[in-house]
């Protein structure tokens, strides 16, 4: 997980807990093939509980997943999301740039070095492929729409040949009305018919901020008005979180310690991916080491926050320098005045915060901006503890304290 904000793939079950209900209304939805939104902020597991509902999924649905976040238009996308789908159910790469060559050449060299599925002969799509091909060599607007929606029409075709189901999962979904060739062509309308004309595809969409998901699917004038069901994504339940830890503890031939793990859970105030890169630091030590200890679960806290930012050293580097502007998460849990409090840890200029800070940290989802010079922070757990800690033994004397406290809370 060396780009932890952004991991997209499925995760091992060792490190995803809980959502028993959460995958079963999934499945039950991809069944009757009802449309779904999953919202909440980043880093509640969206992406990773889809992910798993389709790996568990009885039928094994195909899975077309793209992820909007670093796309920067509509045309690079629909590329990205037919490749995926390629190599993510058939193993065949740079598929579309093998679909702009000569047909027959193009099959000779995908089928020369891959068993792809006997039921799909890729010669029966020859007029899909070549439209493909040709709307993914122009960029322009209109094209790039069409472009996306043959992809979407592509994948429920091979999704019929096979008589499978098929799961369309876009990620950070809000996005879409973001691409510059969106502005002047709508996409919703012509992907809406794409979807509705399909017998095989089952659309599921996440986005990070409700209020703009809702208004691109549920305003009176949507083209998705009354076709989603949107459900809350929230942090894991602690009990989940506990009895899971307490299993794959189990199979590794160790025993947790209860009090330090429902300590973890508080420390990642639930957020499933930080619980989860938590596990994976935490596991990692054990099968190396065959034993669990304590000071083992607050060096793995220690690695986990260091993956997420990159470094925790609060005052000896300059503010650009340092990954996700720890600073200023530093300065709005200090003051009313996020920049000037900011400027006075860092030493640099309101411009240098503004720029390289503040608005990455919005575009990335880790603070919100309110109104004019007012911002609140998204990643609570985040923001606090990597401000104020930022060693195994920091962790360690606040765990301590905690039970210290509890304990003369009882004995009073």
């Amino acid at each position: 997980m060396k780009d932890f904000r952004h991991s997209s793939g499925p995760l091992d079950d060792d490190y995803f807990y809980g959502r028993d209900d959460e995958i079963a209304m999934l499945h039950n939805n991809i069944n009757i093939r009802q449309h779904t939104a999953l919202i909440g902020q980043r880093q509640f597991g969206k992406t990773a509980l889809i992910h798993k509902a389709i790996e568990r999924h009885s039928d094994k649905p195909l899975k077309a997943h793209i992820d909007l976040t670093r796309k920067a238009t509509l045309h690079e996308a629909a590329k990205v999301m037919i490749d995926s789908f390629m190599v993510d159910n058939f193993g065949i790469k740079r598929f579309l740039i093998m679909a702009s060559m000569d047909l027959s050449s193009m099959l000779k060299s995908m089928l020369g070095g891959f068993a792809i599925v006997k039921k799909v002969k890729l010669l029966e799509f020859e007029l899909e492929l070549k439209e493909i091909s040709v709307l993914a060599s122009d960029t322009s607007g209109a094209k790039s729409i069409d472009l996306f929606v043959s992809a979407l029409e592509f994948i429920d075709a091979v999704a019929q040949r096979l008589e499978k189901k098929v799961v369309i999962f876009i990620d950070e979904f809000q996005r879409i009305k973001q691409f510059p060739e969106v502005k002047s062509n709508d996409v919703l309308w012509p992907m809406r018919s794409a979807i509705q004309n399909s017998t095989s595809s089952t659309l599921i969409i996440a986005g990070s901020k409700p209020t703009v998901v809702k208004e691109i699917i549920s305003s009176p004038d949507s083209a998705f008005l009354h076709s989603f069901v949107i459900t809350d994504i929230t942090g894991v339940k602690e009990v989940d979180f506990c009895n899971h830890f307490t299993e794959v503890c189990a199979t590794y031939g160790v025993s947790d310690i209860p009090n330090i793990t429902h300590f973890i859970y508080s420390v990642c105030s639930g957020m499933p991916s930080y619980l989860s890169l938590f596990g994976r630091k935490l596991f990692d030590a054990v099968k190396r080491k065959r034993k669990l200890e304590t000071d083992m679960y607050f060096k793995a806290l220690e690695d986990m926050f260091t993956d997420i930012t990159g470094t925790l050293r609060l005052f000896e580097e300059k503010i650009s320098e340092i990954p996700h502007a720890l600073i200023v998460y530093k300065a709005i849990f200090a003051g009313e005045n996020a920049k000037s409090e900011a400027m006075t840890y860092s030493g640099t200029s309101d411009a240098n915060i503004q720029t390289n800070t503040i608005n990455k940290m919005i575009d990335n989802g880790f603070i919100l901006r309110a109104e004019r010079g007012v911002y609140y922070v998204v990643d609570t757990a985040l923001g606090y503890y990597m401000a104020e800690i930022t060693t195994a033994q920091q962790f360690k004397t606040l765990f301590e304290d905690q039970l210290m406290a509890a304990h003369l809370s009882v004995t009073r």
